[in-house]
């Protein structure tokens, strides 16, 4: 369930809620798998330190 919370923030209108809320999920690595295409959105966001989070959290759920 905190996984699903955490893939909800990803749409938050706040920058920094959406980028942390990334690098929480890439924290989970394979865990988080469900969010990878909700992050794939992230990362072509408008605000780059979201698109960087999304970029890395891919990286690590994706490489594990």
């Amino acid at each position: 369930e905190s996984i699903r919370t955490l893939i909800g923030l990803l749409s938050d209108e706040h920058r920094d809620i959406r980028a942390s809320a990334a690098v929480a999920l890439g924290e989970l690595g394979p865990l988080a798998k469900a969010a990878e295409g909700k992050l794939r959105q992230a990362a072509a966001d408008d605000q780059e330190v979201v698109r960087r989070s999304a970029a890395e959290a891919l990286e690590r759920i994706l490489s594990s």
